[in-house]
This record gives C-alpha cells, structure tokens and sequence, in this order.
C-alpha cells in the first residue's frame, strides 16, 4: 500500500515553495539595486542622497540616466524602509 500525502500538503509545499523563490528573487532585485546605485555614485562622485541638491545647484544635469538613478534609490529606500 503506497503512503498518499494529503492534497493540502501537497499545496502548502508548492505555496513555501513559491514563497521562497519569490524571496529569492526578491533579494536579487536589491543586489542589483545596489549594485546601479553604487556605479553611479561612482562615476558621478555624489552620494545618492545628494543628488537633487546638485541638480538645483547646476552642479549636475538631469539626464535620463540621472533620473534612473534617482528612481533606483528610490526604490532602494522604500524596498528596505516599508
């Protein structure tokens, strides 16, 4: 007679399973933030956080790569702070 495991079992595995690979992922997706985040600060020689400051003092342009720039700290900060 073969052992069955119960439907619901079944479920919840594939539910934790998911979840985990979710939360994998997940962490990935902020490795790599930090990763844009970081090259940027690089090349530019600004702290993320200084970044607006500089555009209003003329010091650096707004330009797309700047904005997406922005848009990953952004996303860095409310990834990390909610």
């Amino acid at each position: 007679m073969m052992n069955s495991v119960p439907e619901h079992s079944v479920a919840r595995a594939k539910l934790l399973f998911g979840q985990q690979e979710t939360l994998s992922q997940a962490r990935e997706y902020l490795r790599g933030l930090r990763q844009r985040i970081a090259d940027q600060e690089r090349q530019y020689g600004y702290r993320s956080e200084d970044v607006a400051g500089a555009i209003g003092r003329g010091e650096l342009e707004e330009t797309l790569e700047i904005c997406d720039w922005m848009i990953d700290f952004d996303t860095l900060r409310r990834m990390t702070v909610e």
